[in-house]
């Protein structure tokens, strides 16, 4: 019969201290990938993307993408660097 291999235990509980850190992870990096990418579609979706002849004003999934973000940023310590994120995104991508 095979023994178990003491590699593979999870006696120590790695297994749960690995899981816990990759949980930690995720929720920090999820809300920074999620502000990240807030300017890059706005600026898309306002400046680059073609819209219909007497389309004015930001779609209505922009709003609702926006939002959290806006709550999030106006009037905290993000805002300033958000501003200029988004002036450099804006760099990047050749919008006027």
């Amino acid at each position: 019969m095979d023994e178990p291999d003491p590699a593979s235990s999870d006696a120590d509980g790695s297994s749960y201290t690995r899981g816990l850190a990759w949980g930690l992870c995720l929720l920090v990096a999820v809300p920074v990938l999620y502000l990240l990418s807030v300017p890059p579609v706005v600026i898309y979706a306002l400046d680059v993307a073609p819209r219909p002849p007497g389309v004015y004003g930001p779609p209505k999934w922009l709003v609702v993408y926006v939002a959290p973000a806006e709550w999030m940023i106006t009037g905290t310590s993000f805002e300033d660097p958000m501003r200029k994120y988004s002036e450099w995104c804006r760099s990047m991508m050749g919008a006027p």
